[in-house]
């Protein structure tokens, strides 16, 4: 495995947290960008990692607003890889601030991506959520069914996918990869339905370095975006 430079914003949030030592553990080259709005306990608990002695050289914290444009432009620089975590993160949380929400969710988005190109970035791995689809009532909740987004976030989420999905080119691949909790398992009644996939995303030439998997692509449905005005 070829060591790589990685930049995951929202690195100490729910998911980031547990990504961040494991990609260290790798041996990559690991940045997180982190507001640190749920405390530095995130930081204070890699630190206590058995092999943090081994991965202080290999690792950088850049705490700050990923809405900053100095601020994202100091992550990328240098990376090749961006790992895209960080969101006002759920439903509730999303009514209730739809700016501070459209502005995370959706408008960082479209600047994360724009700047971490021309920064040589090659690969950018967007985490996007379950929230897409609605209510479903199929029986089985799987990446190729419609997003029907009913929420301030998932409609931003959804939006964001698109950006992602625009955004792939010769030399920058970009994939969205899983709809977490997709990967996660809800019983109902004798049925369980899922939502997971194993497709790859194809890139646009045969040179583009895309080795991500379970990459999901937005249907050709048209965006709907709210009238209204991390992790």
């Amino acid at each position: 495995m070829i060591p790589r430079n990685i930049l995951v914003t929202g690195g100490f949030g729910y998911v980031g947290s547990r990504l961040t030592p494991h990609l260290l553990e790798l041996g990559h080259r690991v940045r997180v960008l982190d507001a640190m709005l749920y405390t530095h306990a995130g930081m204070a608990a890699l630190e206590k990692h058995p092999r943090f002695a081994e991965f202080r050289p290999r690792f950088e914290l850049v705490e700050g607003d990923l809405r900053d444009p100095q601020t994202v432009e100091r992550a990328v620089a240098g990376m090749d890889t961006v790992i895209h975590l960080a969101a006002i993160s759920n439903d509730p949380t999303g009514d209730i601030d739809e700016v501070l929400t459209r502005q995370v969710n959706f408008d960082a988005v479209g600047m994360l991506l724009a700047m971490a190109r021309p920064a040589g970035v090659q690969r950018f791995i967007n985490a996007s959520s379950s929230s897409v689809f609605g209510i479903k009532n199929d029986p089985d909740v799987t990446e190729r069914l419609e997003p029907e987004p009913l929420t301030f976030y998932s409609k931003c989420k959804m939006l964001s996918e698109w950006l992602v999905t625009a955004a792939n080119s010769a030399g920058f691949c970009t994939v969205t990869s899983g709809r977490p909790p997709s990967a996660a398992t809800r019983h109902a009644s004798d049925s369980t339905s899922r939502s997971t996939s194993s497709r790859r995303m194809p890139c646009a030439s045969a040179s583009s370095p895309c080795m991500a998997e379970s990459s999901v692509v937005p249907t050709s449905a048209s965006p709907t975006r709210s009238t209204s005005t991390r992790n």
